[in-house]
């Protein structure tokens, strides 16, 4: 049986669930960049530095953060330089907020050669390809609901 409640009620259901599913789709995204496209991922891995380091915010995201400074990461990278077997380490290093869906959230990488790193095809080609298909779903108009409200019925007056 439906639930029953007012047509007022609608437009604070609609934000949450809206809230809910932009949560949801910067989450996903933030997933999907922290893996290593040598593994069927999105993101280079050399160190897994770079990979572990996607950032969502408010505010766009200064590429500042050296290899060096974090142990973890720079012991691989000098195995690696040393042509030393060394699997990349990736663990995400921020964890994601919480949004709402009128903020303007940015997603970027807080390495200093970001820069570079982003010129992965693999990386263009998420942001081209996969990314939109993650937005059509995410964001979708249901034929039969609006988004997640399958057992609500909305009347004028609070009762059908």
């Amino acid at each position: 049986m439906a639930r029953r409640r007012s047509i007022n009620e609608i437009v604070p259901d609609l934000n949450r669930e809206l809230n809910s599913a932009w949560n949801g789709f910067i989450k996903q995204v933030s997933t999907d960049l922290a893996t290593d496209r040598n593994k069927g991922g999105v993101s280079p891995a050399y160190t897994g530095f770079f990979a572990s380091s996607w950032k969502a915010s408010l505010t766009p995201n200064a590429p500042t953060d050296r290899v060096q400074d974090y142990p973890t990461w720079y012991k691989i990278k000098k195995q690696r330089d040393k042509k030393l077997p060394a699997q990349p380490k990736i663990k995400p290093r921020f964890t994601v907020g919480t949004f709402k869906i009128t903020d303007t959230v940015y997603i970027g990488n807080k390495v200093e050669y970001a820069i570079y790193a982003l010129e992965s095809p693999d990386i263009s080609s998420y942001v081209q390809g996969q990314l939109r298909g993650l937005i059509r779903n995410t964001f979708r108009e249901r034929q039969t609901v609006i988004v997640g409200f399958k057992d609500i019925r909305y009347t004028q007056g609070g009762a059908l």
